[in-house]
């Protein structure tokens, strides 16, 4: 079982904000390669996230091989913007345009063996879902029935002699 924690990338302007998010990922998030026990030629890639997995992947992952664990922020650099028009020039000169446009990822984690991804998880799949509420008390969903079933009779009784309630009127002029 082989452990490789994240690390971040070579910031070019350091802030302490930055600093501190990156510590606490560092921290926080790393990739489990084990041995699958049903043969020597995959193994189990798992993300793991306080200890804890988070996803998981059978994959073949050589032995030496450069096992990174990246962060997809979801958003894209000017310096990604010029690249782009860069090669869609570059494309136009030579009459046609570049067929390896680079997808912007959604933000989320990806585990690359060898420059290759073999698992992505979007922030969306891992956050958790929102708690369910308890259904209503028996007692309390009878009461409801019985007093909206009481208003609707009272209300049709009450408007064959013309009165009607002050929410039904809508506005006087």
């Amino acid at each position: 079982m082989t452990t490789y924690p994240y690390q971040p990338p070579a910031r070019e302007l350091e802030s302490v904000i930055t600093a501190f998010r990156d510590f606490e990922l560092a921290n926080t998030w790393s990739v489990r390669v084990e041995p699958d026990p049903l043969g020597p030629v995959n193994r189990i890639v798992r993300l793991m996230r306080w200890g804890t997995q988070v996803a998981a992947v059978l994959a073949r992952v050589p032995e030496g091989a450069d096992v990174r664990l990246v962060r997809d922020e979801g958003s894209i650099t000017i310096r990604e913007v010029f690249d782009h028009q860069q090669r869609i020039w570059a494309a136009r000169e030579v009459g046609g345009y570049p067929v390896d446009i680079e997808a912007i990822h959604p933000p989320g984690w990806r585990v690359e063996v060898d420059d290759e991804t073999v698992l992505s998880v979007t922030d969306a799949e891992i956050a958790p879902k929102p708690p369910q509420l308890p259904p209503k008390p028996f007692w309390v969903r009878v009461r409801r029935w019985v007093s909206t079933r009481t208003r609707s009779a009272v209300d049709g009784l009450a408007g064959r002699y013309g009165y009607r309630r002050d929410d039904g009127c809508g506005w006087d002029e």
